[in-house]
C-alpha cells in the first residue's frame, strides 16, 4: 500500500498506462465478489483522480515524456478526486446495505459496472465538462467514455440511472408522496418512460445518496407503492395506442415537431388512465389543438468552394 502512494508510482500510472488497460482493470474489479472493497482500495492508495480522471479543458495538452517520448496527457482540473471519492465511497456503502436489504423483494438489477459507477459517480452528477471536441457534456459521459474508454450505452445507463436518482431524490426531499396526486403520477410516469428498468437503481440509489438513510428508505417503500398501484413499474414497455401515422391522419399534420408534441400528450394521458381504451385515446385526440410551430430560421449554407481549374 505504501509503494503505491508514491508519487512516481501516481504519476507512472497517469502517464504510462493507458487509459484502456485502466477501463478494462476496474470493470474486472467490478465484475468481482467484492466491488465495495475494491473501490475503497483505489480510494486509499490515492487513486481516485487518476483512475476517474476528469479532463476540464476543452483539449488536454499533449506533451511526450521526457524519459520513454511516449505522448502523456497533462492532468487538469478535479486534482484532488478523493474530495469527491470519498462521498461516492460513502455511496457506494450505503447501496451495499440497501441491495442486501432489498434482494428479495426488488427486481433484478442491472450489471454490476452499472451499479456501481452509478453510486461511484453520484457527486459527479449535474456537472459538466468540455469533451475533445470543445463541447460541454456530462462529466460522467466524459470519464466513462474518455477516460476509462468503456462502451457509450454504459455512459448513458449511469447517466440515466443519475437522473433518475435525482428525481426520486427531489421527491423524497419535498415529500411529495405524502400528498400523491396527478402531479406526482405525471412526474414518475415520465421518469419511468425515460429511463426504462433502471428506475429500480435509481430508486435505491436515491436512498443511499441521502443523510438520513431510515427516513429515506421508508419514502422509497411509500414510492415504489405508488408506482405498482398506479401500473407504472413497466411502463416504458407499452406500446402507444395510436402512432405516429394515426395522430398525422387524424389531425392532418405531418411529421415534426408538433407530431411529438401531440404524442407526449397522448403518453401524458395514458400515464393518468392505464386502463383506458384505443377509442378512448382517440376520442381525447380529437380535443387536442394543433400545436403551433414557431418560426425556424433557415441556416445559412456555407459557400462552396470554387474548384481550382487544372
Amino acid at each position: 500500500m505504501h509503494s503505491a502512494q508514491k508519487v512516481e508510482i501516481s504519476q507512472a500510472l497517469s502517464n504510462k498506462v493507458s487509459r484502456e488497460r485502466i477501463g478494462v482493470e476496474l470493470k474486472e474489479m467490478l465484475d468481482s465478489k467484492q466491488p465495495l472493497r475494491a473501490l475503497q482500495l483505489v480510494l486509499s492508495f490515492g487513486l481516485v483522480a487518476i483512475v476517474f480522471r476528469i479532463p476540464l479543458d476543452a483539449l488536454p495538452k499533449v506533451e511526450p515524456d521526457p524519459d520513454s517520448g511516449a505522448t502523456t496527457y497533462q492532468e487538469s482540473g478535479f486534482e484532488d478526486g478523493e474530495d469527491w471519492g470519498h462521498e461516492g465511497i460513502r455511496i457506494v456503502s450505503n447501496l451495499t446495505v440497501q441491495m442486501e436489504e432489498e434482494l428479495s423483494s426488488m427486481r433484478c438489477l442491472p450489471a454490476n459496472d452499472v451499479v456501481y459507477l452509478s453510486a461511484m459517480l453520484q457527486p459527479l452528477y449535474g456537472k459538466t465538462v468540455r469533451n475533445l471536441k470543445g463541447r460541454k457534456e456530462a462529466t460522467i459521459v466524459t470519464v466513462i467514455r474518455d477516460s476509462l474508454k468503456l462502451r457509450m450505452s454504459l455512459a448513458n445507463d449511469v447517466l440515466n440511472v443519475n437522473k433518475g436518482c435525482h428525481v426520486f431524490a427531489e421527491i423524497m426531499n419535498g415529500k411529495e408522496h405524502k400528498t400523491p396526486g396527478p402531479e406526482l403520477r405525471l412526474k414518475l410516469g415520465k421518469l419511468i418512460r425515460e429511463i426504462k428498468g433502471l428506475w429500480s437503481l435509481s430508486l435505491l440509489l436515491a436512498v443511499a445518496s441521502q443523510a438520513d438513510i431510515i427516513a429515506a428508505a421508508k419514502s422509497m417503500k411509500e414510492i415504489e407503492g405508488l408506482i405498482h398501484q398506479w401500473n407504472l413499474t413497466k411502463f416504458y414497455s407499452l406500446k402507444p395506442l395510436i402512432d405516429g401515422k394515426g395522430i398525422m391522419q387524424i389531425k392532418s399534420i405531418k411529421g415534426g415537431p408538433r407530431l411529438g408534441i401531440l404524442m407526449e400528450q397522448l403518453w401524458d394521458w395514458r400515464i393518468l388512465n392505464p386502463t383506458g381504451s384505443k377509442d378512448e385515446c382517440l376520442e381525447y385526440l380529437k380535443t387536442l389543438p394543433i400545436p403551433p410551430i414557431e418560426a425556424q430560421t433557415t441556416k445559412s449554407k456555407k459557400p462552396q468552394k470554387k474548384k481550382k481549374k487544372q
